[in-house]
């Protein structure tokens, strides 16, 4: 339940409550760089120049878990569907093989945002 603010003549304020912490900030600008990072090593030492752009998707993947703790009502169940699709789809492919009928599990996305609404 979130706290509603008025002020003197009673009219609602807007706070903003998706502000991030400064910790959060710092994870979001590192993570490019430790990803970069993991891929020059994958590549230079290993060789893996082609499964190693997968760090990469670290990235927009580190952003929704974030967003998960600094968002609230719909956005954050929405990101909560993007990883819960994600997780699906890689189990259920590599569980499978089928990956062409598993991308079926990313409608969960929408579906979770209009019944969030």
């Amino acid at each position: 339940m979130s706290t509603k603010y008025y002020d003197e003549n009673g009219v609602e304020i807007n706070v903003n409550r998706n502000v991030r912490s400064k910790v959060s900030r710092k994870v979001s600008a590192v993570t490019p760089i430790i990803a970069t990072a993991a891929f020059f090593y994958l590549g230079l030492f290993h060789g893996m120049w082609h499964p190693g752009w997968v760090v990469f998707t670290a990235i927009p993947l580190v952003e929704v878990l974030l967003s998960i703790y600094t968002q609230e009502g719909k956005a954050k169940w929405v990101s909560i569907a993007v990883i819960f699709s994600i997780g699906a789809y890689v189990v259920l492919g590599i569980c499978t093989g089928e990956w062409w009928k598993v991308w079926l599990v990313f409608f969960i996305i929408p579906v979770v945002a209009i019944v969030a609404e």
